[in-house]
Formats: C-alpha cells, structure tokens, sequence
C-alpha cells in the first residue's frame, strides 16, 4: 500500500473469519517523512487464543505535487517592484494597493485567499482595501495572503503601512 507523504493514512482495514474483532495497529506510519511502515492486525478468539499476526508494509512517497509558492515579485499600486510583502498607502485612498505573484510548480489551478476583513483580492492579484483606511483610526495592518492548488497551501503574512494625509 502507498500514500503521498503529508497526506493522511487510512488503513484499509482487516477482518477475521468469524467476525471477531481485529485490532490494528497503525501507529508507527509517519506520513511527514518518506519511508517503509510496518502495520501489524491482531486478533483473539472469544476463549483468548490469539491468531498469528499479520502485517501490511505502507510505503509513504514523495508527492507528485508540489505546492504553490510566492515569488518575490510585489508591485505598488503604480507596478513598481517592492521589496518583500511589505506596502504602503496614503490614507483615504480606494485604490489598488498592490500585487502579487504566484506559480504552481506543476501547473495546478490556484485560489486565493485573505485573512481578516479589511483587505481583499481584486482581479486575479490586486490587494485593495474594502473601505479606504483612516490613519488616525488605524496605521497598519497585516494579513496572511493564501494561496492553494487544491492539495497543498502557502501562505505568507503581508504588512500594509497607511500613511497620514493633510486633510
């Protein structure tokens, strides 16, 4: 039997001949790391005689795919490349603040998602506001940006800086 490492293991499951119940031990297969795993099913009859026991190897193996990742490619809301997911904003502003980039290493179709409720994604990798933000009321904000082919998901913490206007 193989599972995909950092999957979850579910064993088939065995049964006795005559419908006792088998205790099956499970314990050992670490899905986080690649490897052999020995399962081993145990059973008794109701007099207390123990049946031979049997085992099943679980073969845990690499994923064949891989999770999405960000690229170190973040834009002002002019398209200006940033450095990290750090951004900036005049107080008062609705418009897009910035982007990001993406890629699925195997191609995978990807969602996206945004912790809290302040900030959205626009488009297919704008950040924008929902409300324009007040400095006096609020000066930075972070979120966690996710991003998921279905399987795997990465996300990564961005901070965004308003800065106070004139007003």
């Amino acid at each position: 039997v193989s599972v995909s490492q950092n999957e979850p293991y579910i064993d088939l499951g065995a049964s006795a001949d005559t419908g006792e119940t088998v205790v099956v031990d499970s314990s050992a297969v670490d899905t986080a790391k690649v490897g052999s795993y020995t399962v081993t099913y145990n059973v008794s009859d109701e007099a207390g005689n123990s049946a031979t026991e049997v085992t099943r190897i679980v073969n845990v193996v690499e994923s064949s795919n891989r999770p999405p990742v960000f690229k170190n490619e973040w834009r002002d809301k002019d398209y200006v490349l940033l450095e990290g997911p750090n951004f900036t904003l005049a107080e008062n502003s609705d418009a897009k603040f910035g982007s990001f980039k993406v890629e699925d290493p195997d191609g995978d179709d990807m969602t996206f998602s945004i912790s809290g409720a302040d900030i959205i994604i626009t488009g297919y990798d704008w950040l924008k506001f929902v409300t324009p933000p007040d400095y006096e009321t609020q000066s930075s904000y972070k979120a966690i940006l996710s991003v998921s082919d279905g399987e795997f998901t990465s996300a990564l913490e961005i901070t965004v800086t308003v800065i106070d206007a004139d007003e």
